[in-house]
């Protein structure tokens, strides 16, 4: 019998004689240990980096071992289902690879031999997210000066010190020199000897070899010519629109400062913070100005420039002045212009809400002032939809509109009679006749008329009728009477038609 749970202990005592009468005692032992996964934790890893930890085991039957695993382990990592041995014996596996997803994994592995016993532990890997990537943190570089001492930082993050530093495309200003070493900056730094805009590229290598490129430019001012102000004269201007100009200088020494001196238009001042410098802001009050700006370098040399600037009133607020929009019809092309008066351009239309299905509001580029609600509307309904006209100066102006579109309206058209075709029944003088004329289509009321000749005597055509109108009475003369029949609707359109009436004599 064969148990599991419990180790079977057998001891076999033999007892020979041998020649001389002494005695032998033998004795041999045979144990099937539970399996045990000795293995209780396991090493953390990183993303992106190689991991290998063993997992390792005792007892069993020493043959026929098999690993598996159930549970999640880490992306990237697998375990060898056969495993293999240690110097003693004893069963192990290995789970490696490389992880591609960072956080902690749970999960459980499990050992069999080919006697049925199992073993069985609950583990965890911890994979830390894979660091920053190496990069160059700096983008921009001061400019310099010809002959003017010059020194400049360039930055790595991440990656593993030692960095490594060199030029890689480009050219650096004649007299400056790129640090071949820094952790984790650099420098480039000497003394420009000409003047110009050079652009390169800068490459940082680590000590896992992981390389970062970026590329940089140091425009360097010829400081051998003095300080010029190439900013010649400035835009005019108006209250409560923003105003924006640019602010040059060229040699002597950078960086540049900029003053104003006098009095400027109220709500203008200098920008130093972009390049080039701007005098900008929004004007406050109208008025004709003259006023200095100077210039500054680093060596403390100014040059002044008087400008003379004209600030003009606001115009009256920009208005929507098209107060009112015709209704459509389905399939039938529409077209409505609408107006703005005053304000600053450019300007901007827009629509708040939504159109009939089909149209659209399009400016009109020669008079921006205007725009065209156009198009072919689709679908019938009441529509209410804003359209809002703004100004550069931030001003607007909205109007609400409602446009009724009204089903697709086809011509008016008398198409029978009682009689089932354009043609009217034969009438006895004397007796009581009536007689039905049908039209269709067209819009709202029918108004009926003889339109050419004369019904017969004691005949009458009713005037109002939709979608017939009679013919009705007893006539009083025979004979065989043509005349002509019209029919308009609401909206004024209108059709004809022709009719022979035959009366015959009482007698007949």
């Amino acid at each position: 019998m064969h148990r599991t749970h419990a180790p079977w202990l057998f001891t076999l005592s033999l007892v020979m004689a041998a020649c001389g009468g002494e005695t032998t005692n033998n004795n041999n032992t045979n144990t099937n240990t539970p399996i045990t996964i000795e293995t209780t934790s396991l090493p953390g890893g990183q993303q992106g980096v190689a991991y290998s930890a063993e997992i390792r085991a005792k007892g069993g039957s020493g043959e026929g071992y098999k690993w598996s695993v159930s549970g999640s382990l880490p992306p990237g990592l697998f375990m060898s289902s056969g495993g293999t041995t240690d110097g003693s014996g004893n069963p192990m596996t290995t789970i490696l690879g490389t992880p591609t997803g960072n956080g902690t994994y749970s999960f459980d592995v499990r050992l069999a031999d080919d006697s049925g016993q199992i073993g069985s532990a609950s583990l965890q890997i911890v994979v830390d997210a894979a660091p920053p990537a190496l990069g160059i943190t700096t983008t921009s570089m001061p400019d310099g000066g010809t002959n003017q001492a010059y020194s400049a930082s360039i930055t790595a993050a991440n990656g593993t010190p030692p960095y490594r530093w060199l030029l890689v495309s480009g050219a650096l200003p004649p007299g400056l020199t790129l640090g071949a070493e820094g952790d984790p900056d650099t420098t480039l730094a000497g003394t420009p000897l000409q003047a110009g805009a050079f652009e390169f590229t800068v490459r940082v290598r680590d000590a896992d070899n992981a390389q970062a490129d970026q590329k940089l430019k140091v425009t360097i001012a010829d400081t051998t010519q003095p300080l010029q102000f190439t900013t010649t004269d400035l835009p005019d201007g108006q209250v409560g629109l923003l105003y924006t100009a640019e602010l040059t200088a060229v040699n002597g020494t950078p960086p540049y400062s900029w003053l104003l001196v006098g009095d400027a238009p109220p709500g203008l001042d200098i920008d130093e913070s972009v390049s080039p410098a701007l005098l900008t802001g929004m004007p406050t009050m109208f008025g004709s100005y003259t006023f200095q700006i100077e210039v500054e370098d680093a060596q403390h040399v100014k040059v002044r420039r008087t400008f003379f600037v004209e600030i003009s009133r606001a115009p009256p607020v920009v208005r929507l002045i098209t107060v009112e929009l015709p209704d459509g019809e389905v399939a039938s092309a529409y077209s409505a212009e609408l107006q703005g008066i005053n304000g600053s351009g450019p300007y901007t239309w827009s629509v708040q809400g939504n159109l009939p299905p089909g149209l659209a509001l399009t400016q009109n580029q020669a008079d921006p002032l205007l725009a065209t609600l156009s198009g072919t509307p689709t679908t019938e309904g009441t529509y209410a939809f804003g359209v809002q006209i703004a100004d550069a100066r931030g001003d607007t102006s909205t109007v609400d509109f409602t446009v009724v579109i009204l089903p697709q309206i086809f011509p008016i058209e008398i198409v029978s009679t009682s009689s089932g075709a354009v043609t009217l029944a034969p009438a006895v003088q004397g007796l009581a006749y009536s007689a039905t004329i049908t039209a269709r289509d067209g819009f709202g009321r029918y108004h009926w008329v003889v339109s050419q000749g004369a019904l017969p005597a004691g005949l009458t055509l009713q005037i109002a009728g939709k979608p017939s109108t009679v013919v009705s009475g007893a006539p009083t003369v025979s004979g065989n009477f043509t005349f002509s029949v019209t029919v308009y609707d609401d909206n004024n359109e209108t059709d004809t038609q022709d009719f022979t009436l035959l009366v015959v004599g009482g007698g007949t």
